[in-house]
């Protein structure tokens, strides 16, 4: 009798004489267009995993294939660079870029850098908990199913739709600030128009999986981090009186509006509420746990990426900040009911410096800021909603 016809897509291992068969579905031997999702076989259910997570320690033949067949389904297509990228610019966006203005004036210079000190602080040990939880255990869903395995189902289930809803709010705010944004150029274009537009151009991208939205990551966080340090040093100069004649930084500055108007803007009631924008700014954080599952070698990526929150932190927002409250008093007419980047102090003291065309590069960052957390909200909410109906807190249909 002629043996039965295995298809290429997939990689038959054995266990062990007595043990069952265990089929892993190869990726690579797709199609390009399937493998892009640009073709109906791309939209269909992985028939199983990929076994593609690195497995560690001292273990014979059996043990490992059955820790391989356990995978989580999701093909492992990040590389070390995207997780790295992805910890330390990801979350980078309306929060900083935008919000930091309406917190500015809120709470003033120094009680932005209170707020964003101490959850700074506080995130740091939630991604150094994150990080070794999702090393030791890269699940699907990431914290979910982490919080659901360890602490209980009904917190899980809250837990759960609560990041999940989070994130489908978030994605037409985002898309909301991205035609605001544009709106620094002209208002001439209708902002349903512009709305259309980056809704449009997120699904492209989201078509392309986990792929795209790792390299639209990749990128667009070496901009962000390009433009935030571009951004400090032009800053100092401008703080030490070199900027354009004529501009309002042509002399030392110093601390001048830590003084007048002063440091506090509504004293410890504007310091609360800054931790509101704060708490917005830094959410996007904890996505290296949901990416976990989707490297190759979490034990090998995990660590780096998890440390590049520190640097994020105290570089990108710690200091940003401080150089935004030294060249910005928190009583700038432009801060007060603005929205997009007419609102965005990072705009407005390039403006205030008269450095020509740097405005309008910055403007066209925040833009690509905002759309990236967009997706980043497509994926989060997506990977989110997927572990929910695998654990049978959401319609079936979603775990599709």
């Amino acid at each position: 009798m002629a043996p039965e016809k295995v298809d290429e897509a997939f990689e038959t291992a054995s266990i062990s004489r007595s043990a069952p068969y265990v089929e892993f579905y190869d990726p690579s031997k797709e199609s390009v267009w399937t493998r892009i999702g640009l073709s109906f076989e791309s939209f269909k259910r992985a028939p199983g995993t990929t076994g593609g997570i690195q497995i560690e320690g001292e273990l014979d033949g059996v043990d490992k294939e059955k820790l391989r067949a356990d995978n989580p389904m999701l093909q492992q297509k990040m590389k070390p660079r995207h997780l790295a990228m992805i910890a330390v610019g990801g979350s980078i966006g309306t929060g900083l870029f935008v919000g930091s203005g309406a917190a500015l004036n809120a709470g003033g210079p120094a009680g932005v850098m209170i707020a964003w000190i101490l959850m700074g602080l506080m995130l740091i040990s939630v991604t150094q908990a994150l990080g070794e939880m999702c090393i030791l255990y890269p699940v699907s869903g990431g914290f979910y199913t982490l919080s659901k395995r360890f602490l209980d189902p009904s917190f899980a289930f809250a837990m759960g739709w609560n990041y999940y809803l989070q994130w489908a709010v978030v994605l037409p705010l985002e898309i909301t600030v991205a035609g605001t944004t544009v709106q620094y150029w002209t208002d001439k274009v209708p902002i349903a128009a512009w709305i259309t537009v980056f809704w449009v151009v997120i699904v492209i991208v989201s078509v392309f999986g986990t792929l795209g939205y790792a390299e639209e990551e990749f990128w667009s966080s070496c901009l962000k981090l390009l433009v935030v340090v571009m951004f400090i040093f032009i800053g100092i100069i401008c703080i030490c009186g070199g900027g354009p004649k004529g501009g309002a930084y042509d002399h030392y500055i110093g601390a001048k509006f830590w003084h007048e108007p002063g440091a506090f803007a509504h004293g410890f009631p504007g310091v609360c509420a800054v931790f509101v924008t704060a708490a917005f700014a830094f959410s996007g954080t904890e996505l290296i746990g949901l990416a976990a599952s989707e490297t190759p070698n979490p034990r090998a990526t995990m660590p780096g990426a998890v440390k590049g929150t520190f640097w994020r932190i105290t570089i990108i927002y710690v200091t940003s900040l401080l150089i935004i409250g030294l060249l910005v008093p928190y009583d700038e007419p432009r801060l007060l009911g603005g929205s997009g980047a007419a609102a965005s102090p990072f705009v407005i003291a390039l403006d205030h410096a008269r450095i020509k065309g740097l405005n309008h590069f910055v403007n066209a960052t925040i833009c690509i800021s905002v759309l990236s957390i967009g997706l980043s909200s497509v994926y989060a909410g997506s990977r989110t909603l997927t572990a929910l109906a695998e654990t049978g807190y959401a319609p079936k249909i979603f775990a599709y």
